[in-house]
């Protein structure tokens, strides 16, 4: 790859109203946060346990098919989302955007450090600009200093590795799906390799046999852009015609690192599970290095890093796991060219127990002693590997993906915790730049009595807070986040949980009265040791609020603000775990979902109705669980169920106006993907808003017609949990979405079809008609359905009783058809109105009757 200029290291940006102040570069006498090293003062678990409390979560969610859909079943999936329409493509208005709020950079809350998300893989030599490839918020770059997305159209945000052509900048390689050597052999199942001509305005895949799927490095040659280099999950692969075909040359599995000699590039290294390759002729061929004898270790050997010294390329450097328990091994080194090596290993165990995920090391370019080795924290040597010094400073956050050499000061690091750099050579380093939206939340609350007091608990970067609706975030608690929820009465008061903790209790409790400035740990007696990963915390409206959380096959709730806690079932749920759960906002009801695996027809939904624990289930598929049910912000009885997984096509989301006694189909058209949430609008049933692990939907009938509501975001993003913001005074309702990758985003619905028009048949009326509106007398919305049997202009106006007019529901050109148009007269007095229809040639005028 080519060099360009430097970032500039001072600069003022403007982005969502916030300003982002870029420091300078941390000294190493100064202050610096010791959350650094929290994991270890608090018994954080940092290793395999953590990877398996994520596996496991996106294997229920994905249930039958495990930690990752298979691609042929992903590729369905695609079909099906786009076959939905979207809401470009229905006649319904469209005012607003999805919208990101952040963070853009999340500030620890001790020191000037911030935090994103996981990024895996980092190019700084191009001419357009920084690039990086994130775990599942996609490609980005900069335009001037903003951060912008381009991979968007893409069907899969999951991007494992990236090149662009050292003599384009337009065209880049991208390789989908996050790679790591465990088991699945990703995090992330990717849809293999695609390609960009015009900076990311449009993406062509290409073929490659077998498909990859997972990536993790993928190169150009610098001195023939021709070969191309991709190391994968299925083996390496090479290409002599810039990418456009690929023969596999290796068939290893877990092939992981690539490194290619700088000044001759016919020189290329391949490491994979247990050993090493070299080429001499661009990767056409290989042959053994590190074998018996050479002085690399001859068992154990799981992941390997390396790295070619520009400045000497017979010397190279490897950082080796140990397979058995995925710990450091030890760092080895060769002085010619691989065919002997000797340990020059530091006297800590890098890796700790994740070897298999975070494993990289560089050399600078200009002096072969000059060494970053990244695994859990970053380690420098400046003699070769005789001494190391670990990095304690909180600009680098925990967990390494990626070491990038620009020249032989400046060097940038990609971790769990976004993307930050060094100008001399590794000894200090600042996250300035780390404004990436791309941070993998898990669980997010809105407050209600200050709506921009928002919290969210997300992957690898703990509990982040705003306060002011967006404009700037703070992590607050370090590690991994999850349940999170704001007393309604008194946003300052937070609740939530984190992990991953060593001991009786692998997920943990803590409470807030500062907006998350300081957190106290809850405990209580009453607390059953449990081993349950991203535990849930919810509160419902009662004075004063009550707060619950789950621990294994319990459900705990506090009346008195964590003071003491109470069982709410003395027994625990049969032959289950918790998936998920809810609360009534107003009624004191509690409903969990249960995780029977297989799921068992008897024990879905568990609902906590004065005292007593009822199964109500009647009306759900029997081949799966429930994900989550969703509760009406004011109705005690309209609740929603959203069915869990993948293989319950037409029965993916229910309805229920008795409290679960009984459930009614409402999927429509919405495709066999994976749901997480529903929130329903609160005068306004009839609109509903979906959650799924391929973008967000609505509706504007109660679910017989449903379409893509994506307009502001890709497709492609995983939502893991909506909430919404109730402007009532305003008349404004907000939808707010917690996404994994990207971020915290908003959308105001009230300005989208505030009245809207859904078509409802695909048959062509004989004539024109409208219907009576239903409910009739209604409070405060009802539906109007008319037929059209030409099109035409059209229009749909409401009148007051002396005939004034007070809302136009439709006026516009529609095709022949039948329509539904949803009525919202919140803002209006009781009373009769009316509604005309006219079209050409037809009129026809209707009574209703608003009662509040």
């Amino acid at each position: 790859m080519k060099y360009r200029k430097s970032i500039t290291a001072f600069f003022t940006i403007v982005l969502s109203a916030a300003v982002i102040w870029l420091p300078g570069i941390t000294a190493i006498g100064e202050v610096v946060s010791n959350k650094a090293e929290l994991y270890t003062i608090t018994k954080r678990v940092r290793g395999v346990e953590t990877y398996k409390d994520e596996i496991q979560y996106f294997a229920d969610w994905n249930y039958p098919y495990g930690q990752n859909i298979p691609p042929d079943v992903y590729n369905r999936m695609w079909n099906d989302v786009k076959s939905v329409p979207s809401e470009n493509e229905i006649d319904a208005p469209i005012v607003n955007d999805w919208r990101v709020i952040g963070p853009y950079g999340m500030k620890d809350d001790q020191s000037v450090a911030k935090y994103t998300g996981r990024i895996l893989d980092v190019e700084v030599d191009n001419t357009s600009s920084i690039r990086v490839a994130t775990a599942t918020g996609g490609l980005w770059g900069y335009w001037g200093a903003f951060p912008i997305p381009l991979s968007d159209d893409l069907n899969t945000l999951a991007i494992g590795s990236f090149d662009t052509h050292p003599n384009d900048n337009n065209t880049i390689l991208v390789g989908t799906g996050e790679y790591y050597t465990g088991s699945p052999s990703y995090q992330k199942v990717g849809t293999g390799l695609w390609r960009t001509s015009n900076a990311g305005n449009s993406w062509t895949q290409i073929t490659m046999s077998p498909t990859p799927e997972g990536f993790s490095r993928i190169r150009y040659s610098e001195h023939n852009p021709n070969i191309v280099h991709a190391v994968t999950v299925n083996g390496y692969y090479r290409s002599t015609n810039a990418g456009d075909s690929w023969t596999r040359v290796l068939t290893n599995s877990f092939c992981y690192d690539l490194a290619i000699d700088p000044s001759n590039n016919n020189y290329v290294y391949v490491t994979y599970h247990g050993g090493m390759r070299r080429s001499t002729n661009a990767g056409q061929s290989f042959f053994a290095i590190g074998t018996n004898g050479s002085g690399f270790p001859q068992s154990e050997v799981g992941r390997i890093s390396i790295s070619v010294c520009q400045a000497n390329p017979m010397m190279l450097y490897t950082g080796v796991e140990l397979d058995s328990n995925d710990a450091m091994l030890g760092v080895f080194k060769s002085t010619n060219f691989g065919a002997n090596w000797f340990n020059v290993s530091p006297d800590s165990n890098v890796l700790g127990g994740q070897g298999n995920y975070d494993n990289v090391i560089a050399a600078s370019p200009t002096n072969s002693n000059v060494v970053l080795f990244g695994g859990i924290r970053m380690w420098r040597t400046t003699d070769g590997g005789q001494n190391w010094v670990r990095n304690l400073s909180p600009e680098i956050h925990a967990d390494q993906h990626a070491i990038v050499w620009k020249n032989g000061n400046e060097v940038y690091a990609g971790n769990d915790g976004g993307m930050c750099y060094s100008t001399n050579a590794g000894l200090n380093w600042v996250s300035n730049t780390n404004i990436f939206p791309v941070t993998q939340f898990v669980n997010l609350s809105v407050g209600s009595n200050n709506t921009s007091v928002i919290a969210g608990g997300s992957r690898d970067n703990g509990m982040c807070v705003t306060t002011n609706g967006g404009l700037t975030w703070t992590q607050t608690l370090a590690g991994d986040g999850s349940g999170v929820a704001i007393d309604p009465f008194s946003s300052n008061r937070i609740f939530m949980t984190s992990g991953a903790y060593s001991g009786a209790f692998a997920w943990k409790r803590f409470t807030s009265t500062n907006f998350g400035m300081n957190w106290t740990e809850v405990s209580d007696p009453v607390f059953d040791p449990a081993g349950t990963s991203y535990t849930k915390m919810r509160c419902d409206r009662n004075v004063p609020a009550r707060f619950y959380t789950n621990l294994g096959a319990h459900i705990y709730r506090t009346s008195n603000n964590g003071v003491s806690w109470s069982k709410l079932n003395n027994t625990p749920f049969p032959d289950s775990s918790i998936l998920n759960f809810n609360v009534s906002k107003n009624g004191g009801l509690v409903y969990v979902c249960l995780n029977a695996t297989p799921p068992v027809a008897g024990a879905k939904v568990r609902v906590f109705d004065n005292g007593v624990w009822e199964e109500r289930s009647t009306g759900l598929p029997s081949n799966q669980n429930v994900r989550m049910i969703g509760v009406h912000p004011y109705s005690v009885n309209d609740v929603y169920a959203v069915m869990n997984g993948v293989g319950t096509p037409t029965q993916k989301i229910f309805k229920s106006t008795n409290q679960g006694v009984t459930w009614s189909n409402i999927t429509g058209n919405i495709p066999d993907v994976p749901l997480s949430d529903i929130v329903v609008h609160p005068t306004s049933p009839n609109r509903l808003f979906l959650g799924t692990q391929l973008g967000c939907y609505r509706t504007t009938n109660g679910g017989t017609n449903w379409h893509r509501w994506n307009n502001g975001m890709p497709d492609a993003t995983v939502i893991t949990e909506l909430s919404y913001i109730d402007s009532a005074n305003a008349g404004r309702f907000y939808i707010v979405a917690a996404t994994y990758g990207r971020g915290i985003i908003i959308r105001e619905t009230s300005g989208d079809d505030p009245n809207g028009i859904q078509p409802i048949s695909g048959n062509i009326p004989t004539a024109f008609s409208l219907d009576q509106n239903y409910p009739n007398p209604f409070n405060p919305v009802t539906n109007i359905k008319f037929g059209i049997p030409k099109a035409g202009d059209v229009r749909l106006i409401i009148y007051d009783i002396s005939g004034r007019e007070v809302m136009r529901l439709v006026d516009q050109n529609l095709n022949a058809g039948f329509y539904n148009a949803d009525f919202n007269a919140a803002n209006l007095a009781s009373g009769v109105y009316f509604y005309r229809l006219e079209a050409k040639d037809f009129t026809d005028v209707k009574k209703m009757i608003l009662v509040k």
